[in-house]
């Protein structure tokens, strides 16, 4: 299992609801970008890792997955003390007692940094694609493999 999470590098972790007490593997560390050493295992110490722009929607999804209200499988960002923005993915269960009551949360989150700058990029160049396409006085059809009309600019749709 350590193997397979550090070659994915996927950080797993524990959280004791009641004792407030947050566990982490070392891969969880490397996600973070912090020692184990300098991480206080405490909930609130996860808190102030969080993206100011992410960091209440970030706690008020906890708070949903803790009453039950929706599972966590979300994603949002961290700021590291070098100022580097991280994108994270987090999955996790909630285990509860005989009445309910969250005790544990046990899941596993990833840097999925690359993929939104990949993502991003993407879209920057799909814009960048479509004002150049629709800005070309010529008419301009785009063709798949089969030959079929798939994409037209402004300048055909306007002699139509």
């Amino acid at each position: 299992m350590t193997l397979a999470n550090e070659s994915a590098k996927i950080g797993v972790w524990d959280y004791f609801v009641q004792e407030d007490k947050l566990i982490w593997d070392k891969q969880m560390y490397a996600v973070y970008g912090i020692r184990e050493e300098d991480f206080p295992r405490t909930d609130k110490a996860w808190e102030s890792s969080l993206h100011p722009e992410d960091k209440q929607h970030a706690i008020e999804e906890v708070n949903q997955v803790l009453r039950g209200e929706m599972e966590y499988d979300s994603e949002f960002r961290i700021l590291l003390a070098n100022g580097e923005i991280r994108h994270i993915k987090v999955n996790a269960v909630v285990l509860r007692d005989e009445q309910s009551k969250p005790v544990r949360v046990v899941g596993i989150n990833y840097d999925i940094t690359a993929r939104r700058l990949a993502e991003n990029a993407l879209k920057v160049s799909e814009e960048n694609f479509r004002t150049f396409f629709s800005s070309i006085a010529d008419l301009l059809f785009v063709l798949d493999s089969d030959g079929n009309m798939i994409d037209v600019n402004e300048t055909v749709l306007r002699r139509l």
